[in-house]
């Protein structure tokens, strides 16, 4: 596997001027560059708005820019040239007419140029955009290592430990680094018995005291986070968070300023 490019991604667009003195290429020949966005979850609108800012801070002598969008069913388009009919705010992913993307075990990203006729895409790095499930969570991480395809960000292991929270808590706890006290909720368990989250409250209630911080274990951009202070507000956490994810983290919360 080549050597992965680590630039950060996180959530929120960055600021203008920060990737304008970014150098993936330090060589004096363009970099083939894909930005690689959008996606099947519920971040998908946050990924097409950092595709945004990324794209106008780029510098078109350094690279050759191709956009690769994710569809909400999670096909693969390579865009149109240029930035499409953004303005400035976020990229538009246009799946009509457009080719299709594949990845091939080993030999790179593929382009649709006709059906049944396919043509392999130069790519020299992958900058991937794309937010919470599906795309940091070690997915596409896997398919792109499994490509042989260079990209940005944490490779498969570390995206997924990192995407799941109680997870990286359990790692974090052996190997004795402190973390804010919690608990963790299954979705089957408060399908299967109705009595569940009233013994989940109280036992919460008893370990940590109100208020308390109900989220899914995989997500981010703070989706499905809610504050509960009471037993009528933990109950809609908890149905809210087990909306994005079968695992929940529930945790102490913590005055820190």
């Amino acid at each position: 596997m080549a050597h992965q490019t680590r630039v950060g991604t996180g959530p929120t667009p960055p600021p203008a001027g920060i990737l304008a003195h970014m150098n993936l290429n330090p060589t004096d020949s363009p970099l083939d560059l894909v930005l690689l966005y959008g996606g099947t979850g519920g971040e998908r609108e946050v990924s097409c708005l950092s595709a945004a800012s990324i794209f106008h801070h780029l510098d078109p002598e350094k690279y050759r820019i191709r956009r690769i969008g994710i569809a909400p069913n999670g096909t693969w388009y390579l865009q149109p040239p240029g930035p499409g009919s953004a303005t400035g705010k976020a990229l538009e992913i246009l799946a009509e007419g457009r080719p299709r993307v594949a990845a091939l075990p080993g030999d790179g990203l593929w382009q649709e140029t006709s059906p049944g006729n396919w043509q392999k895409l130069p790519v020299d790095v992958v900058f991937n955009i794309v937010h919470g499930v599906f795309g940091e969570d070690g997915r596409v991480q896997g398919l792109l290592e499994t490509a042989g395809v260079p990209f940005t960000g944490a490779k498969t292991a570390g995206s997924a430990l990192g995407m799941d929270k109680v997870f990286a808590k359990q790692l974090w706890e052996q190997k004795g680094l402190p973390v804010v006290p919690y608990a963790v909720a299954h979705r089957h368990d408060h399908e299967l018995d109705p009595g569940y989250a009233l013994q989940l409250f109280e036992n919460c209630q008893k370990r940590f005291k109100l208020p308390l911080f109900v989220k899914p274990a995989n997500s981010g951009s703070s989706v499905g986070v809610s504050k509960a202070h009471d037993w009528a507000s933990f109950t809609l956490a908890l149905n809210g968070a087990f909306a994005v994810d079968g695992k929940v983290l529930i945790e102490k919360a913590m005055t820190v300023r």
